[in-house]
């Protein structure tokens, strides 16, 4: 039987291995929380915790999927030290974000790349404000499948260096 915490790490596998292959020069870190989406404040706490550990001055890339694009999206501009090259938001729903009380923040101020799931039915991609779109749902085809994977790694490497949305739509 699997618990929540290895239903996770199924789906975070596939991005580990995909982002490992296309930045095979950076350090590629998972943080995974469990929250439910009316816990404001330990959402909160959770971006705040994220600002503390990685705010060391090293270039990074937010990656967020669900509420965790979201919560990216919010602590992007809360970095001192740390210059954030973009956040990439998957399956989430951005244009929620005022419900858990987190500004999303300018696009001339942070770069973002947000994919949605053509079969997501948990977040619509009305609600993702999304460049690309993924052929996938929700979980079970991250979990089943490196294909979605790959596709948010292939787009992510080519946006970070042709900074060209459009060729990658």
């Amino acid at each position: 039987m699997l618990d929540f915490v290895s239903v996770r790490h199924l789906m975070w596998a596939p991005i580990e291995r995909a982002f490992e292959q296309y930045f095979p020069d950076v350090e590629v870190v998972v943080e995974h929380e469990t929250y439910l989406p009316w816990q404001r404040q330990r959402i909160a706490d959770y971006g705040e915790r994220i600002v503390q550990k990685y705010d060391d001055g090293v270039p990074t890339l937010l990656l967020g999927f669900s509420l965790g694009g979201v919560i990216a999206c919010g602590i992007a501009q809360k970095f001192m030290r740390t210059p954030i090259t973009g956040v990439v938001s998957v399956a989430s729903p951005l244009k929620l974000a005022p419900l858990w009380g987190i500004c999303l923040p300018k696009a001339e101020d942070v770069r973002l790349l947000s994919f949605s799931g053509r079969y997501d039915f948990v977040v619509p991609s009305l609600l993702t404000g999304c460049h690309y779109t993924l052929p996938a749902d929700h979980f079970v085809s991250f979990m089943t499948s490196e294909k979605p994977a790959w596709a948010v790694a292939k787009h992510v490497q080519g946006w970070l260096i042709e900074g060209d949305l459009e060729h990658y739509s």
